[in-house]
């Protein structure tokens, strides 16, 4: 479908490229028959799936879910027009003809979806390795991916193409040839996750951490860590989990994954008694440095990013790259390529329409509180010397512990010197009243009031943090910022 509003609603970004990798047959008309059981016209081959009928690429199969706003039975003829060779659906457009159209008639487009997906992972050889967690797993997948391609065909699912449409997508589209399969898997709801395993399948699963997220959903953040541990059930017995062992809730993923029988349980992090431990961290001018000790052997690697969270996560990479026994000073010497995606932390010098210039970090694309306090840490270590402003929006999905959330973020904005907050949203309201009179700086009610006056409040040199949850749009303020508004 070509609306960005269908896109935004379903978790999925106007005209995402699946792969990047060359295309090759990956379907053909009788197979698709076989693995959906549907109804099939026109004999044909396909090099993928999409679910965007205006960047669809020539040769892939359009699917045409059926949402709660818009149809994707609509858009299947611009689809054909724009390249597709086939489209999945529940009944014929009133535009299409089976006679002319490739069409794939099934009783449910999201289950015929999975069992492409299902199919495709069956029949590849590739070593997949899944990431999730509460924080950190976009830009953990973005390190296996850097890592992973030095060491063969690596294919990973991109943007947040995680979910219950966008994973199978991704998993159908993989190429025959690949050899190392990166996969983040996202969830708000128990059970979730236990769909999105038994999908991956994966070889490797990598918990990046638990926090309060998503947590209105829960009934505890012991809740969440066992709607995270699912990601374990889709495993085989001789699968191997990698969890974040500095967590509170170690025990509770390690207990979770024993439960399944898998063959190895790895822990990483800073404490002590984890198999792989970062030894030290330190902010250079332009990356962060660190040495790390993988299953006790040395190993040094940079980071083109900052925030020791980053460098942690690093951890649960090395560690899959060791279990697979593969060279640990190729994956490090690629990890130096790694810098933070973009929305997640990404630190920009920018010209303002005023004609200042700032350094904005942009981690505008989503918040709870432990990824919050990371941005702080990262706003307090950089731009030494110059004023450090923090523009924070509500984070959502907190439920009852949301208020007093907000106010504790006061501790983390003093410990850091942050020098000035401006706050965004009727939940920030708290943080902006518990603030010392010298950090408030203004409080706004939505983003919008902020565009208009943020070119009157930030300086010149300033080093400035956009960060709130995406329900807000407070990602509109890093657009303005950069001119794109």
């Amino acid at each position: 479908m070509h609306h960005e509003s269908y896109c935004k609603s379903y978790g999925f970004g106007g005209g995402i490229a699946i792969s990047k990798m060359r295309q090759q047959k990956i379907w053909d008309n009788l197979l698709v028959k076989k693995v959906t059981k549907g109804t099939v016209f026109g004999k044909w081959v396909a090099s993928g799936i999409s679910l965007d009928s205006r960047n669809i690429k020539k040769g892939e199969i359009f699917v045409a879910f059926e949402g709660e706003r818009v149809d994707g039975h609509d858009y299947v003829l611009e689809a054909f027009k724009n390249g597709a060779v086939a489209a999945i659906v529940t009944r014929i457009p009133h535009d299409c003809d089976e006679k002319k159209h490739n069409l794939i008639v099934v009783k449910d487009v999201l289950r015929a979806l999975e069992n492409l997906a299902i199919f495709n992972r069956k029949r590849s050889k590739a070593k997949i390795i899944a990431v999730t967690g509460s924080v950190g797993k976009t830009s953990t997948k973005e390190q296996l991916k850097l890592v992973f391609s030095k060491f063969g065909k690596t294919y990973s699912n991109i943007g947040n193409y995680n979910g219950r449409l966008g994973l199978p997508i991704c998993l159908a589209s993989m190429p025959l040839d690949t050899e190392y399969g990166i996969f983040e898997l996202g969830m708000s709801y128990p059970g979730e996750m236990e769909a999105r395993s038994k999908v991956a399948q994966p070889d490797i699963a990598i918990i990046t951490g638990v926090f309060a997220c998503h947590i209105e959903n829960f009934d505890s953040l012991e809740g969440i860590a066992k709607a995270k541990a699912e990601i374990f059930r889709g495993m085989g017995k001789s699968g191997v989990a990698i969890v974040n062992g500095d967590n509170s809730y170690r025990d509770v993923l390690i207990k979770e994954a024993k439960k399944h029988d898998l063959k190895k349980i790895i822990t990483f992090g800073e404490g002590k008694n984890n198999d792989s431990i970062l030894t030290s961290c330190k902010a250079l001018s332009n990356c962060t440095e660190a040495h790390a000790e993988i299953f006790s052997k040395s190993v040094k690697f940079k980071l083109m990013s900052y925030g020791i969270h980053h460098a942690v996560n690093a951890l649960g990479v090395l560690s899959a790259v060791s279990i697979l026994k593969l060279d640990l000073k190729i994956a490090a010497k690629a990890l130096s390529k790694f810098n933070n995606v973009k929305g997640r932390g990404i630190i920009e010098e920018v010209v303002t329409r005023t004609g200042k210039t700032i350094h904005l970090i942009d981690d505008s694309y989503n918040a709870n509180p432990t990824s919050v306090r990371a941005a702080l840490v990262v706003l307090g270590e950089v731009g030494a010397g110059k004023r450090k402003l923090a523009v924070l929006s509500d984070m959502r999905e907190l439920g009852s512990i949301a208020v007093e959330e907000h106010k504790k973020l006061r501790e983390p904005i003093e410990k850091h010197k942050i020098d000035k907050v401006i706050t965004v949203g009727p939940l920030m309201k708290n943080l902006y009243d518990a603030l010392p009179e010298i950090n408030r700086f203004k409080h706004f009610a939505s983003y919008n009031e902020v565009v208009g006056e943020i070119d009157k409040l930030v300086e010149n040199s300033d080093y400035v943090l956009v960060k709130g949850s995406n329900g807000t749009m407070i990602y509109e303020l890093v657009n303005y910022l950069k001119g794109k508004k």
